[in-house]
């Protein structure tokens, strides 16, 4: 993944630095695919960018509509939810806050953090039906996807390789952040107030 203008300096949060460390939180680890309720975050994301599709999105010609708004392949990683959303206009890796909030962007930047597949630059995200969570785009428009498995096929694609596997199995995900927690590096500090750089 390769960082973009205006990204801040490398940094990786502690709960990414070390992601295979013992936990005593049960739910430290999440095979894809979450127990349906309000409370997880792939339903509120689905539900709130359902209705952007509804409302401020409706009509636009950037919309595909053989493409329905979907989260792909959301696992725990640290002490975040990470994962891939689909919809009719764009294709992100989201970085959802899950035990701990996501790092604070300055307006207009990116922070790079560390994973397997390297170093991956993320945007915060503010929208008032959710808490702040961190984007890295993948793919916008859609309009050259032809099906809704094909954008899944690119969804779950994504996510493997910023995490270094071919699939988001729990064995899989599990030994990548075993792998994560050896060979990742804190390379910047987190400022007062949780803000990078």
């Amino acid at each position: 993944m390769r960082r973009g203008p205006g990204t801040v300096h490398d940094s990786s949060l502690e709960e990414l630095r070390d992601p295979g460390r013992p936990s005593s939180d049960p739910s430290d680890f999440s095979p894809p695919g979450l127990k349906e309720s309000d409370a997880d975050p792939l339903v509120r994301l689905e539900k709130v960018f359902r209705e952007i599709g509804r409302t401020r999105m409706a009509g636009l010609p950037i919309l595909n509509p053989a493409l329905a708004v979907e989260g792909v392949d959301f696992v725990a990683w640290g002490g975040h939810w990470l994962g891939a959303l689909v919809t009719p206009w764009f294709l992100n890796v989201v970085l959802f806050p899950r035990s701990m909030p996501v790092p604070r962007v300055p307006e207009g930047r990116e922070v790079s953090l560390s994973f397997p597949s390297g170093p991956c630059s993320f945007r915060e995200i503010r929208l008032p039906e959710l808490p702040p969570f961190l984007v890295h785009p993948v793919l916008s428009p859609m309009t050259g996807v032809a099906s809704q498995e094909e954008a899944r096929r690119l969804a779950s694609q994504a996510v493997g390789n910023l995490i270094g596997i071919s699939e988001t199995s729990p064995e899989r995900v599990r030994e990548a952040r075993s792998v994560a927690s050896r060979r990742l590096f804190l390379k910047g500090r987190m400022g007062p107030n949780g803000v990078i750089g």
